[in-house]
């Protein structure tokens, strides 16, 4: 504290509590981006983050729709974050629409391949159902009853979805431990030493994509198609996919 600081306010000193000195001011704020297709069309491969607030996306078998902050945290799309802001990102996480049908909700989990990419480079991938999002849909199953007569036959569906709706249930990018990472060099004599991991930090002009791609399976090329259900026959309602990707960490923005 400054002489001339005494017995006057603390604004300044409380307010740098959330600042990093001589950069930016740092938050607790994830990046998000939107992922829809309509009901019985098929799906395709997605690059996220392209799209920003005010801009046109349009959904397969769907009409164009302007993005708002309600779809995307993205200012300016093109894949960058809008100057001068930075994000360094912790984990990935992908949060399905609680309106979603079963089959679509298992359909996704397992078919949609999700890769992270920075300047080309591959920072993680692996399937939807490896990144809970900490919230959103939790289902084990459930069954409908038919006749013994016409086409009513008991079904039952299960679903696969990713992961707990628990606020900690998240899949992380930090390594917070390093140490060694394998066997001594025969001519040093040292083991290579990896240091902790504390995340995957987009600097401000940094191109980066999250692809969600469905046409990687068994059938390459072809994306799965949503369902398409009713209530009168199926006793629920197909809506499509609805998802957001987000990428959860520490943005760093401009101080104001």
């Amino acid at each position: 504290m400054e002489a001339h600081e005494v017995g006057r306010p603390r604004w300044r000193m409380i307010r740098r509590k959330n600042i990093v000195e001589n950069t930016l001011d740092v938050r607790v704020q994830p990046q998000y981006d939107y992922l829809t297709c309509k009901a019985n069309q098929a799906t395709v491969s997605t690059n996220l983050f392209a799209i920003g607030q005010g801009q046109q996306y349009t959904p397969p078998g769907g009409t164009a729709i302007t993005k708002t902050p309600w779809h995307t945290s993205m200012i300016t799309g093109n894949g960058m974050l809008d100057n001068p802001k930075k994000l360094l990102v912790l984990n990935i996480a992908v949060q399905f629409d609680p309106a979603m049908a079963i089959p679509d909700l298992n359909a996704t989990s397992i078919n949609y391949l999700a890769t992270f990419k920075m300047f080309q480079k591959d920072f993680w991938q692996g399937h939807v159902m490896q990144l809970p999002a900490g919230a959103g849909p939790q289902f084990s199953g459930a069954a409908t009853v038919g006749t013994t007569t016409g086409s009513g036959q008991s079904q039952l569906f299960t679903s696969s979805v990713n992961g707990r709706p628990s606020q900690e249930n998240y899949n992380s990018l930090v390594y917070p431990g390093g140490g060694v990472a394998g066997p001594a060099d025969a001519a040093s004599g040292q083991s290579p030493v990896l240091p902790p991991i504390t995340g995957v930090l987009i600097e401000q002009g940094a191109p980066f994509v999250v692809i969600l791609d469905p046409t990687q399976t068994n059938t390459p090329g072809t994306g799965f198609t949503t369902s398409n259900l009713t209530v009168a026959v199926n006793n629920t309602l197909s809506v499509g996919v609805s998802l957001w990707v987000y990428l959860c960490g520490v943005t760093f923005v401009a101080v104001v």
